[in-house]
């Protein structure tokens, strides 16, 4: 798997050993696709997010900073993969990461045929909240799939109860938005907008006329208590101590 070092997205591709790469991207020996699940979720991303640096507005991605420090949940660790599975509970977590990355590859791949776009394009139009045709909403819900079996995986399922009992009208992981930079004169979908100001409210933030914004972010734990993907993983904190209401 591979991203590039700067991006204003982290978005993987899978390649083939045979592809001969620029050094302008990082390269992840990552071959299942548990783990194409994994490091493409919201948590990953905002783990990375954290950590690296930045040019611009683009993340600036630094593996040892990033990945090396990430604690991959224990039903992908190699020593439980190499295990007799003894563990069913494990053996479960590893399925339904690798059926939900397998869809969201596969419908990726063909969206991306059928639209002509590259990775680049397609994200770009994931990330409007402008666009609205079918496919693109297809790809965020799965997404939002995605990310709900990566927390369930950490054993935060936790998080999406109290998420949903707290607002059902909404996926607890789903499409979010970082920030919008608008005109002024700029018309959003009703319900996006609402979502927007309701956000404002919330974190007490002031509405700016050129710019709104709205996060839904993940608090990391310490990287020094991350435990590396090839170390035995110790017990990880409570979800609720790492989110921060970002869950609407």
């Amino acid at each position: 798997m591979v991203i590039p070092c700067i991006s204003n997205t982290l978005v993987f591709a899978s390649l083939e050993p045979s592809v001969v790469l620029s050094h302008k991207l990082i390269v992840f020996p990552l071959q299942e696709v548990s783990s194409l699940a994994l490091v493409q979720s919201r948590i990953h991303e905002f783990w990375s997010r954290s950590f690296a640096s930045s040019m611009k507005d683009d993340l600036n991605d630094s593996p040892s900073d990033c990945f090396e420090t990430f604690p991959f949940p224990t039903a992908l660790l190699d020593s439980a993969a190499s295990e007799p599975a003894t563990d069913n509970a494990q053996a479960a977590t590893r399925q339904r990461l690798e059926t939900i990355g397998e869809r969201c590859h596969q419908f990726r791949a063909q969206l991306m045929v059928a639209n002509n776009d590259g990775l680049t394009s397609t994200y770009n139009r994931f990330h409007d909240p402008s666009e609205t045709s079918s496919g693109l909403l297809e790809l965020r819900n799965l997404h939002g799939e995605m990310d709900q079996a990566v927390l369930n995986a950490y054993g935060w399922s936790d998080v999406l109860t109290q998420a949903i009992a707290a607002n059902p009208h909404h996926t607890p992981c789903g499409f979010g938005l970082d920030y919008l930079d608008l005109e002024e004169d700029a018309q959003l979908p009703d319900a996006l907008q609402d979502r927007i100001d309701a956000a404002s409210c919330s974190s007490g933030m002031t509405a700016m006329p050129s710019i709104s914004k709205a996060s839904c972010r993940l608090t990391a734990p310490s990287p020094a208590a991350a435990n590396s993907p090839g170390a035995t993983a110790g017990p990880m904190p409570s979800a609720t101590t790492c989110l921060q209401g970002c869950l609407r």
